[in-house]
């Protein structure tokens, strides 16, 4: 039966030893095992980009008829991009606090987000299902600004996925309302 090397043991030069020189396989096993914080900032950097892609792929203002002039249209839609690039940036800079584990530059962020998820620009409908969405996400932002000051970067790791599925989920639902709106004429 041969010998399976741990992945935490040190690999010896001694010629009696059946491990040397080491098998091919758990070398492969041991060079595919990402380490578990830099998993979760590849996922959380994948995720982030996609959801940049989401949000920036839509038109501005959900369920917004053409009663607005022309002129005034475009600077609305420019002020709500500008606003949705400032959420991108505190996103950003979340992520890239949860990489280098500074927490303090986590807490900041999050604090931004959650200041921002109170401000007029983020109401973009007004509907029930909408308004919970929005309390769920200044719940989430609540609860990443503890979890920083506390100095738990795990639980602000988890903290910030559970914003950045809220983040998804909400814009899926805006997306659907958008078409049920295209679609009823409005």
């Amino acid at each position: 039966m041969p010998i399976i090397p741990r992945l935490n043991e040190p690999q010896t030069s001694d010629s009696s030893d059946h491990r040397f020189p080491p098998d091919p396989e758990s070398d492969a096993i041991r060079m595919s095992a990402v380490h578990p914080s830099r998993r979760s900032c590849l996922i959380a950097i994948l995720v982030t980009a996609i959801m940049g892609g989401w949000v920036f792929s839509e038109n501005p203002v959900p369920g917004q008829t053409q009663t607005v002039a022309p002129g005034k249209e475009k600077d609305s839609e420019r002020q709500l991009q500008r606003f949705m690039r400032k959420k991108m940036d505190a996103s950003n800079e979340i992520l890239e606090g949860l990489c280098t584990d500074n927490l303090p530059q986590i807490a900041k962020a999050a604090r931004q987000l959650h200041e921002m998820s109170a401000a007029e620009e983020w109401q973009v409908q007004n509907d029930v299902i909408y308004k919970q969405f929005s309390q769920e996400f200044r719940q989430i932002t609540a609860d990443l600004v503890k979890a920083a000051d506390e100095k738990n970067l795990d639980r602000s790791l988890l903290k910030w996925m559970d914003a950045t599925m809220s983040c998804v989920d909400c814009h899926r639902f805006v997306r659907g309302a958008r078409i049920a709106d295209r679609q009823s004429g409005q």
